[in-house]
């Protein structure tokens, strides 16, 4: 049972997204790389995502966010942070 949700942007393997589980958090992972996802599998909680698209999974907060590089060199980092990260 988890307390705490993690997003996980370009995961890349799903090392992280099984760590973070692992450290108690519901840790879902988005990437842009079609071979990332194939080796990711869903089943371990990584999605394809297009950039300017929503996220492909329904809209929540997240307690925490890893990959904020990803974040700042591949979206619009403000109405990002507004939509997934203000309170």
């Amino acid at each position: 049972n988890f307390e705490k949700t993690a997003l996980k942007i370009g995961f890349g393997s799903t090392a992280n997204i099984k760590m973070l589980r692992e450290k108690g958090f519901d840790a879902v992972g988005v990437e842009v790389s079609e071979s990332a996802v194939e080796r990711g599998g869903q089943e371990n909680g990584v999605f394809l995502w297009e950039p300017g698209n929503p996220f492909p999974f329904e809209e929540s907060k997240f307690d925490l966010i890893v990959g904020l590089q990803s974040v700042y060199y591949n979206l619009p980092f403000e109405p990002f942070w507004k939509k997934y990260c203000e309170s």
